[in-house]
């Protein structure tokens, strides 16, 4: 049997959105977790949502620390009205273990830049190997406003890279 991680996801957001709203640590982590950035590339057109030229941009998370400090420090590129930002939360109200939560969100980042491959993510696009991730048998459950990703994600389908 997999395990479930559920990933609760909402946006889009602007990162001035980001950067006044989700700026909240406290035990609860209710402003961390991963998020999706959404926007213009030249290369890519999405396939999903015909009409819409905003892809999937990039993939990332943040356990030490917050949306807004993470996404507005480290991702410079989004800093624009033109990039929607996605916040995904595993556990809102806090009920698991600390150390499970960050695992959870840890696999969930891996497994879902594995599979979708954005194009301003570097780690994990082909280069994933099983033994990175502390739950092997698990299942992504992508809810809400997941946008492109798919309701489901196995790590059973995931392409790994050979050891």
């Amino acid at each position: 049997m997999s395990k479930r991680i559920v990933v609760e996801w909402e946006g889009p957001y602007s990162y001035l959105e980001v950067r006044d709203k989700f700026n909240l640590d406290n035990e609860i982590r209710s402003d961390c977790g991963l998020y999706q950035i959404y926007g213009p590339h030249p290369l890519y057109s999405n396939k999903k949502r015909l009409g819409d030229d905003d892809v999937l941009l990039y993939i990332g998370q943040t356990i030490k620390g917050t949306f807004s400090g993470r996404i507005i420090s480290t991702h410079g590129f989004c800093h624009s009205l033109e990039y929607k930002i996605y916040l995904g939360r595993i556990d809102p109200e806090g009920k698991l273990d600390n150390d499970i939560w960050e695992s959870d969100v840890q696999d969930a980042e891996k497994i879902l830049i594995s599979n979708y491959a954005p194009p301003y993510n570097a780690m994990y696009v082909g280069d994933l190997n099983r033994e990175q991730l502390k739950c092997q048998n698990c299942v992504i459950i992508n809810k809400w406003k997941k946008m492109d990703l798919d309701e489901a994600v196995r790590s059973e389908d995931v392409v790994y890279r050979q050891a």
